[in-house]
């Protein structure tokens, strides 16, 4: 038996050019069954006479092999159950046809063979049929065994992402590539590579339906779903100024609960959580404020961040109440005396008294800072001095005497009110009034002209934008209260000090209001003056001495007068009676009851005297 496909060629000694190891022009007749003909052409040349060439044909006949495969090559998918190979219908294999392949997977006996492709691992098969008797007389074809597989039927990824990916298992085989499309439309490609990428941001979220399909046998597909998941964040608490994922808590005011909105809305299990604590369900989560600090709560999807928020538990409070500042007006040191002539000064100036210092406090109302005026503190000083002359601090003031004190209330008598000056306070003065003048300067400067002007300061302080700070989480001066404080001391501290050089200056342009302080001096003078008319004017006279006494024994009394220094006269005494001034002397020779009298008076025209008796019983 000779295979159709054989090669003839002409072998032997004799045999010369052009034929002699060549291919031998042949054709093929088939008669009847396997059996043909072969028809050689064939040039016959004479040695001896090498031009006489003759063409003839040479026939022979022979039981011929002849094996064909239907299929020059085929196309299956993986998932098929089954496939089939056949051998054409004029295939000749006398001992029976015999397939094998390689890799090993398809094999058989017979005109067709059948194999199962879900069971062979994807690729290229090369498959031989061939008669059993002559396996070298075989027919080929390639056998594809495609696969196309995506692993995951399932999958989520983050609608910000700028970048996913889908890809079938490394065994999924296609030699013409893979087409990629999706339902709706978004998700595309073609190519070789087994992996396709897309840019989630760039699709509306949503489910999509990604079918992937072999370029060589359309039939050949799988599918699953892609899910582009839109996960926002939100707390209950307020947003940072110009940060939309930024949240600010106060220190101690609760938690905060962070909440996911899942776009579309799916089993919230698929997203896990970064910071925090679990809260009612896994779209909550818990963040304490009682520690301050920064804390990132994020959203994972497949371990990708999704979204993150931050949260701001700020070490600050909220506004209380707006009560009015305290405004406290204190005096310092005394103005030393050679700064000034008699008899006294009021100093507030920031040049002799320094500057007033604000106290103020930072506070955290929503997402803007905003300072509240606590106290304001000035300092006044004053300072009097003599002059030379003598101090009068009262009625009873030791250098009062019978002799000056007329001359002292001449000296210390006022004008009258609306006057803006005192007494003339030639030789005397009175240190304490001229301190509460002083003082007077002090209270109308605080209470009258300070005060107004602090109060324009708060409200600069607490209203004016400039001290209205928006949080910043990246500016240290607007992070913290501290931070803020600093930032804005030096403007409040200018502001403070611009509104008390206007309250002095006010103050200086209705000329120290010495009259009003002089309409409360003076009648402190007018006050001492009477009193120490009263006091000289009225003379105060006590005797002491026996109550009882016998007959002709010596009866000693002592008076005490206040003012001193004025006239004596005693009065019922008996023999010898003798008086010295403030003692007096007696006795009686006979029993009965004596009245020892004194009158005491004050020289200088001053009315009124002063008397004081007391009553002596004389006993045998």
């Amino acid at each position: 038996m000779i295979c159709k496909r054989w090669t003839w060629m002409v072998i032997g000694d004799n045999i010369v050019e052009p034929m002699a190891g060549n291919n031998i022009p042949a054709r093929f007749v088939t008669v009847r069954g396997g059996h043909g003909t072969i028809i050689f052409n064939l040039i016959c040349r004479s040695r001896a006479c090498p031009d006489c060439n003759r063409n003839f044909e040479v026939e022979k006949e022979f039981d011929v092999v002849h094996v064909a495969i239907e299929q020059g090559s085929l196309m299956v998918c993986g998932k098929d159950d089954w496939a089939y190979l056949n051998v054409t219908d004029d295939t000749h294999a006398p001992d029976g046809v015999v397939w094998t392949s390689r890799p090993h997977g398809i094999h058989g006996h017979g005109s067709s063979v059948s194999f199962r492709p879900s069971q062979l691992v994807p690729g290229a098969y090369t498959v031989k049929a061939a008669n059993d008797g002559t396996p070298s007389c075989p027919d080929v074809c390639e056998v594809h065994v495609i696969k196309v597989n995506i692993p995951t039927t399932n999958i989520f990824v983050c609608a910000e992402d700028s970048l996913a990916s889908l890809s079938l298992s490394g065994d999924s085989y296609s030699p013409g590539g893979y087409v990629w499309s999706s339902t709706p439309d978004g998700i595309s490609g073609r190519g070789p590579d087994k992996t396709i990428t897309f840019v989630p941001s760039n699709l509306p979220p949503g489910k999509y339906v990604v079918q992937c399909q072999s370029a060589d046998l359309e039939d050949c597909l799988d599918e699953c779903e892609v899910n582009v998941l839109s996960v926002d964040l939100s707390a209950n608490t307020t947003k940072e100024v110009g940060k939309d994922d930024h949240y600010l808590k106060l220190k101690n005011s609760g938690d905060v609960i962070v909440t996911a909105t899942l776009t579309p809305s799916v089993d919230p299990s698929v997203i896990s959580w970064g910071g925090g604590t679990p809260g009612a369900d896994n779209l909550q989560r818990i963040v304490s404020s009682g520690t301050p600090g920064d804390y990132d709560v994020s959203a994972l999807v497949n371990g990708t961040v999704c979204k993150t928020i931050r949260i701001h538990v700020v070490d600050a409070i909220a506004p209380p109440a707006n009560n009015a500042a305290t405004l406290i007006n204190t005096v310092g040191t005394a103005v030393p005396s050679g700064s000034f002539s008699p008899f006294g000064v009021m100093w507030g100036h920031r040049g002799g008294c320094g500057d007033p210092s604000p106290a103020f406090s930072v506070y955290l109302d929503g997402d803007k800072w905003i300072l509240r005026v606590d106290s304001v503190t000035h300092v006044s000083r004053t300072g009097i001095q003599s002059g030379g002359r003598t101090d009068i601090l009262g009625p009873t003031d030791s250098t009062l005497t019978v002799a000056n004190f007329l001359a002292v209330m001449t000296d210390l008598t006022p004008p009258p009110s609306g006057t803006p000056s005192g007494p003339p306070r030639t030789s005397y003065w009175c240190s304490d009034i001229t301190q509460s003048h002083e003082n007077f300067h002090v209270d109308d400067f605080h209470n009258n002209y300070w005060t107004p002007r602090m109060q324009v300061f708060e409200s600069w302080a607490e209203t004016d934008a400039a001290n209205i700070l928006a949080y910043d989480c990246s500016d240290p001066n607007k992070k913290t209260v501290a931070g803020v404080s600093s930032t804005r001391q030096a403007d409040v501290q200018n502001q403070v000090n611009t509104e008390h050089d206007a309250a002095w200056g006010i103050f200086g342009n209705a000329g120290w209001n010495e009259t009003g302080a002089h309409n409360h001096s003076n009648p402190q003078y007018t006050a001492r003056n009477n009193a120490i008319a009263t006091r000289f004017g009225n003379p105060s006279v006590s005797i002491s001495g026996p109550s009882s006494i016998g007959t002709n024994q010596n009866a000693i009394f002592t008076a005490v007068v206040d003012p001193p220094g004025g006239n004596y006269s005693w009065s019922g005494g008996g023999t010898p009676a003798a008086g010295n001034g403030t003692g007096f002397s007696t006795m009686w020779p006979s029993p009965g009851v004596n009245t020892i009298t004194l009158i005491y008076s004050i020289p200088g025209g001053v009315p009124g005297s002063g008397s004081d008796s007391v009553i002596v019983q004389v006993t045998p």
